[in-house]
């Protein structure tokens, strides 16, 4: 999952870093088992909603990868229909290839 670095999270130099099973954020913790259910965490969201630049853009192509970006972040866009669109190592896991936008704080389906 790609998530804005976080204070004392090394970050790539487009300033995401990977959000693995491993790790934690707030306190969710899901040891790469259901990550695509942080969607319905509209708390959570709300809270990184300022970190994101632009719009927030989501997709949850397997239920243990989440992926976010700000729509205003070079390449957002491509990146995150890709994101979407990735092959998985299991189908049985897949959840959806729809890009989601947050919006008046909600998930809508993107009409990118």
């Amino acid at each position: 999952a790609l998530i804005p670095a976080m204070p004392g999270t090394p970050a790539s130099a487009d300033g995401f870093t990977p959000l693995s099973p491993s790790t934690w954020h707030g306190r969710h913790h899901l040891h790469g088992l259901r990550e695509a259910s942080l969607l319905l965490l509209d708390s959570l969201w709300d809270q990184l909603a300022g970190q994101f630049p632009g719009v927030l853009l989501a997709a949850a192509p397997a239920r243990d990868l989440l992926f976010a970006i700000g729509s205003k972040h070079r390449g957002s866009v491509e990146r995150i229909k890709k994101s979407a669109e990735v092959t998985l190592a299991e189908p049985s896991q897949a959840v959806s290839r729809t890009v989601l936008c947050r919006d008046g704080g909600r998930w809508q389906r993107s009409r990118l």
